[in-house]
């Protein structure tokens, strides 16, 4: 269901490639720092009003994840660590990446658009390009 993109024992990221189902389910393991996951509501149901209270126990965010989606296009995403090419996976509409750890670039065969979700601010001088 979803593919992990690992160096040894370091995840570096998912690619979740088949699409919404008819439940709410989510993609990510459950030890995963990022939750991402599709929400199904059937018409005429509801998903009952909340709020998600502050944590009790402080968070503290070291690295930075992005889950993209891509909503048009075809292209490849390489996955890096320490600068190095790790591999490189074929990505198109609908698929749900979700980078984890180390570097990632994108080449488009087809004009590429993504829906990013991210941690931020984000600062500029938080990113090192290569």
């Amino acid at each position: 269901m979803i593919e992990e993109i690992k160096l040894g024992e370091k995840i570096l990221g998912y690619i979740y490639r088949d699409g919404v189902k008819n439940d709410t389910y989510f993609i990510t393991p459950n030890e995963c720092n990022q939750q991402v996951g599709y929400v199904v509501c059937d018409a005429g149901k509801r998903i009952p009003r909340h709020y998600h209270k502050e944590r009790s126990i402080p968070s503290v965010i070291n690295k930075m994840t992005e889950v993209l989606l891509v909503l048009e296009g075809e292209g490849h995403v390489d996955f890096y660590y320490n600068s190095e090419l790790v591999c490189s996976k074929p990505i198109s509409n609908g698929n749900v990446l979700i980078l984890m750890e180390g570097g990632h670039g994108f080449r488009a065969t087809k004009k590429l658009v993504f829906f990013e979700v991210k941690q931020g601010p984000y600062l500029d001088d938080e990113k090192v390009r290569f």
